[in-house]
């Protein structure tokens, strides 16, 4: 097919990806044709079983989610902002960590 783009396939093989200006059955997509081992079959045929979604449904949403843990954009600490502050506990709890763990393993050895 003319215009196809070839790269070195992650498991071996080749990855096809057709160019979108090239002829496809399908309108406005880009057709992608990956070779991959035996271990990521059966991980994609269980999604499949378990989620009813077709291949090409699994292989997107795993390529969105990808995407997203890719280009999230921050620090750390901005990412994990709603998470920080969100349990209760003692204040001085991550600089004496060593010692409150001590005494409550002590309480628990006296019980």
């Amino acid at each position: 097919m003319l215009g196809d783009v070839r790269l070195a396939g992650e498991f071996g093989g080749p990855v096809k990806i057709a160019s979108p200006g090239a002829p496809c059955h399908t309108h406005r997509m880009t057709r992608i044709n990956a070779r991959i081992d035996a271990a990521l079959a059966r991980k994609i045929r269980l999604i499949r079983e378990r989620t009813k979604q077709s291949t090409t449904e699994v292989v997107k949403a795993s390529i969105e989610s990808y995407y997203e843990a890719v280009t999230r954009e921050g620090p750390p600490a901005k990412l994990l902002a709603d998470l920080v502050g969100s349990a209760k506990g003692r204040a001085d709890l991550s600089a004496k960590y060593k010692q409150h763990l001590a005494a409550s393993l002590g309480e628990k050895a006296d019980r």
